[in-house]
């Protein structure tokens, strides 16, 4: 929804209307039902990969006591 939002900010951009907004804030009432959410929690030495053409996601805040998290993106294709 954020980039959704930010677009605005382009004076070529569509606006958005009322019932987009609409439909934006029932999508975002339906994504945050603890039903329609998945908690999983990393280790150190756990590798997580995630579709994101499959599924939305987002992390909550993270503690690095020695500041050494690393995060890298990888594409992959198939044919």
């Amino acid at each position: 929804r954020r980039f959704i939002e930010e677009s605005q900010r382009f004076a070529d951009a569509p606006r958005l209307t009322q019932a987009q907004l609409a439909v934006l804030d029932a999508w975002d009432d339906e994504l945050a039902r603890p039903e329609n959410s998945l908690l999983i929690e990393v280790s150190p030495g756990d590798l997580l990969v995630i579709d994101n053409h499959r599924c939305l996601h987002a992390r909550d805040a993270y503690e690095d006591a020695i500041d050494r998290r690393l995060a890298m993106r990888a594409w992959a294709a198939h044919s």
